[in-house]
């Protein structure tokens, strides 16, 4: 999963605008009841970027929850016009996820995983292709992801 760079986006009413000078890390289809919420949506297709490439004209703001890992999640939205922009989390706060949404050109992206999967309502049709985890995929899946992404 490469682009040209860099990555933009933004909310919907255009106050806060980011721009990315990495290619993603992973990208996982969040269906945590969290993520759910934030969207609105059956799940959360969060793209994760290191967070040392990020560059945004303005912090959003963000609620706060704890997960049932127990990791401190920030799910960012734009005070203006109440977009959900992406999400942070205690357990890897090295990286920073953005709701595929956002982002200017989002064709090129390709899921790795649909996450939580427990939450996923019976009449949900998911991507029969990709992994799919109950809940958090395990650390090592993680790292092989990032690893494949860094070599390509």
């Amino acid at each position: 999963m490469h682009t040209k760079l860099p990555v933009t986006g933004g909310c919907a009413c255009g106050s806060i605008r980011y721009e990315i000078q990495a290619q993603p890390l992973f990208m996982y289809q969040c269906h945590c009841r969290d993520c759910q919420r934030a969207t609105g949506g059956l799940y959360a297709p969060n793209v994760w970027f290191a967070t040392d490439a990020i560059k945004l004209t303005r912090e959003p703001k963000a609620y706060e929850v704890v997960s049932d890992s127990g990791n401190q999640i920030c799910h960012d939205f734009c005070e203006k016009c109440g977009s959900p922009l992406g999400m942070r989390t205690s357990a890897f706060p090295q990286g920073r996820g953005f709701r595929a949404a956002t982002m200017d050109d989002m064709n090129w992206l390709k899921p790795m995983a649909n996450i939580y999967m427990k939450n996923s309502p019976g009449w949900e049709v998911t991507n029969p292709h990709l992994e799919a985890f109950d809940a958090q995929p395990p650390t090592g899946f993680t790292r092989r992801m990032i690893e494949s992404q860094m070599s390509a």
